[in-house]
């Protein structure tokens, strides 16, 4: 099961620390030549958390190009929430069809291009977005979310609306990078 593949935990454990949960796991798809895209959106919005202890982990099933609409995220916007409106393009395929478009620069995006297996990690506050996918190919991902447990609000722990991450003692032992 990828979502307790252990060098992605290792990796968000780096990041949020040890006692961590998955909020939910979704599937993205992008037929080719669809109008579908994200709009540059910050997770957290609409997570529902009581702090921002939390990461998206976006894992490539399929190339993720610029063509077919990889994952684009603006550095350093983890540091601030911005202010989201709703839009009501049928086009954008987040849930709520959310935008923070108007309090940044879209230029500044860095796109992140993956191979299939390889993934990204990002803060639940960085902008991100997608664009559509003009290839000839599928672009599939399975996106990830993880929380760190002081994350979770009375909803989350009274319904359960997560799942156990098990933490062995070797998951938390990073592999050296030489």
């Amino acid at each position: 099961m990828l979502v307790s593949d252990k060098e992605i935990l290792s990796r968000v454990m780096e990041l949020i620390g040890d006692d961590i949960v998955c909020i939910n796991s979704i599937y993205i798809a992008k037929a080719p030549k669809s109008s579908d895209y994200l709009t540059p959106h910050q997770d957290e919005v609409y997570w529902g958390l009581r702090n921002n202890l939390a990461v998206s982990v976006w894992i490539a099933l399929t190339e993720s190009t610029s063509a077919n609409g990889c994952v684009e995220v603006l550095p350093g916007s983890h540091m601030k929430k911005l202010v989201h409106k709703s839009h009501d393009d049928i086009s954008n395929v987040l849930q709520m069809r959310e935008s923070c478009a108007n309090e940044i620069d879209e230029r500044k995006m860095v796109k992140l291009e993956l191979r299939p297996g390889e993934f990204s990690i990002h803060h639940c506050r960085l902008v991100h977005m997608s664009g559509r996918n003009e290839s000839r190919d599928w672009r599939i991902g399975l996106i990830a979310r993880y929380a760190h447990r002081s994350a979770l609000d009375s909803d989350y722990i009274n319904k359960k609306l997560y799942t156990e991450i098990n933490v062995s003692k070797e998951t938390k032992k990073l592999p050296e990078i030489v």
